[in-house]
């Protein structure tokens, strides 16, 4: 019996991987200094199930801003950091996107790697339907890159909306008192 097929598809898209600092625009790769770029492959649904528990246990949703000509832009940084290299370039191979080494677990001592997707609010889109943990985050994020380019003050105002759902119950309560 075939597995069932998500309408969207998937995204093309390439991977350069970074060591912590570098910027992807001068990045050269840990082994070459090749760019790799996968064809269109097509998700299953259980797939991006999958995908949905890595943004929900390694994943991360990460209020920032970035500054264009001396002006600050809010933006939402959407990543899965884990120890497996070869899990994150599974990642890369069905999304495009960015591997950078981060430093090392400083429990375990291993090296440690950080994926970003290329098109995050495509990204976003297919794993909506699957993400449990981190929903409310998924679904001010994609308000978020759903908006005009120019609308920094509702962008700031999602941003700032993510950055306190990241917040545990335990950091709430302790605020509170």
């Amino acid at each position: 019996m075939r597995e069932p097929r998500v309408s969207e598809g998937t995204l093309l898209g390439s991977v350069k991987i970074l060591r912590c600092g570098q910027s992807a625009g001068k990045a050269r790769t840990m082994e070459s200094s090749e760019t790799y770029t996968w064809t269109k492959r097509r998700i299953n649904n259980t797939e991006l199930a999958y995908i949905a528990g890595l943004l929900d246990g390694d994943g991360h949703f990460c209020p920032m801003y970035s500054i264009y000509n001396g002006k600050e832009y809010p933006c939402i940084r959407v990543a899965i950091t884990n120890i497996r290299k070869d899990l994150l370039e599974w990642l890369a191979a069905r999304f495009g996107g960015t591997i950078q080494l981060k430093s090392a677990n400083p429990l375990s001592k291993l090296p440690c790697y950080e994926w970003r997707p290329k098109t995050t609010k495509d990204f976003l889109k297919l794993l909506k339907p699957y993400v449990r943990i981190k929903r409310r985050q998924l679904e001010v994020s994609l308000a978020f890159y759903s908006l005009p380019y120019g609308s920094t003050e509702k962008k700031t105002r999602l941003a700032e909306k993510v950055r306190r759902y990241n917040r545990t119950p335990l950091e709430d309560k302790v605020q509170a008192a």
